[in-house]
């Protein structure tokens, strides 16, 4: 899976032309669902308070129905529902706003479209989403934020920089070639193996 979003990203980002970013577009990214909603009821609470945007919202099959039922009947044609959570980088690269979990693809993906992404990272059962988000957040390309934040607390993040600088990435030495790098290793394994 990791080979494929790796692929897909670089022919993403390197083939297409700049995008227009859309700066009243929110993609709400959750993940598959069945841990996203704290993702998914920030994204909620944003678009309530902010009644200009337009949101995507990405969540995989065990999503909250719950949430997604309520957030359809308070903000209508305001969001939109996608359960296609293989791939989202030519979504974060026309939205203004990206909130997120903090997953690997996702959080790569989010970076890799230019985005300086919002992150919710889930804490349990295990804490690598938090130690990236916070290594991202150090570095000043991504912002983290706790689960039980409310949208009213978050909508300062809203009017600051959401894109990346050009350059910003390899500047903080993030190259995004860990599929690659890893691909390498597993190869020079094999060849050790075979040897």
């Amino acid at each position: 899976a990791w080979a494929r979003t790796a692929t897909r990203i670089r022919s993403a980002t390197s083939t297409t032309p700049s995008r227009t970013v859309d700066p009243d577009l929110v993609v709400v990214a959750a993940g598959g669902g069945a841990d996203g909603d704290d993702v998914l009821r920030l994204g909620f609470e944003v678009m309530e308070a902010e009644p200009h945007r337009r949101a995507i919202v990405v969540a995989g099959p065990f999503a909250n129905n719950g949430h997604v039922l309520e957030s359809q009947r308070t903000l209508g044609r305001r969001v939109r529902f996608s359960g296609d959570t293989d791939g989202c980088v030519n979504l974060f690269a026309r939205a203004g706003v990206v909130i997120q979990m903090g997953g690997y693809n996702t959080t790569y993906e989010a970076l890799s479209a230019g985005s300086r992404p919002i992150i919710v990272p889930r804490r349990s059962p295990r804490r690598e989403q938090v130690i990236r988000a916070s290594r991202l957040a150090a570095l000043g390309v991504a912002d983290v934020v706790d689960a039980g934040v409310s949208g009213a607390e978050v909508r300062w993040l809203l009017n600051q920089p959401r894109r990346l600088a050009p350059g910003i990435l390899d500047e903080r030495g993030l190259t995004l070639d860990g599929a690659d790098t890893a691909a390498q290793h597993v190869i020079g394994l094999t060849r050790d193996c075979v040897a």
